[in-house]
Formats: C-alpha cells, structure tokens, sequence
C-alpha cells in the first residue's frame, strides 16, 4: 500500500469483515481502475491478482516483484 502511496497513486485497504468477493465487488463498484487481490490462494501460492475494473482477471504476478512490475506498468 505504502509502495503505491510513495508512486503518487491513491490506494485503500479494505479491512471490513465482508467475504473477499464482497470486497472484490465493492471495489468493482469504487471508482479505482484496478484492484490488487490477495485472498487466501494468493499467499499460499505467494501471488497477486490484479483486476482492473470492470473486467475479470487481468494478470497473476509473483508477489515478490509484481508490485513494482504493477507500478512501472501504472507509471507507462
């Protein structure tokens, strides 16, 4: 989040009880062009999913450089 942040861009957490789907929906719903997901299957399988809105899945990166990959794709 503090990554984003620092690259100028405006990033939430959400951190409300709602099921990951809900939140998922609800950030379809926000106005952010993109949501990085990491539910339960990411950490296991140490992976984000990025979904950018209004579409399904738009990639699955190795968490250890898919922020910054995420970042410098965003900065293009």
């Amino acid at each position: 989040l503090q990554t984003l942040k620092k690259a100028g861009f405006l990033a939430e957490r959400d951190e409300s009880d709602d099921s990951l789907n809900k939140k998922i929906r609800n950030a379809q719903l926000s106005s952010f062009n993109y949501t990085v997901v990491v539910g339960a299957k990411e950490k296991e399988g140490k992976k984000v999913s990025v979904r950018k809105r209004q579409e399904k899945e738009v990639a699955v990166v190795n968490k250890e450089f898919g922020l910054m990959e995420f970042v410098e794709m965003l900065k293009e």
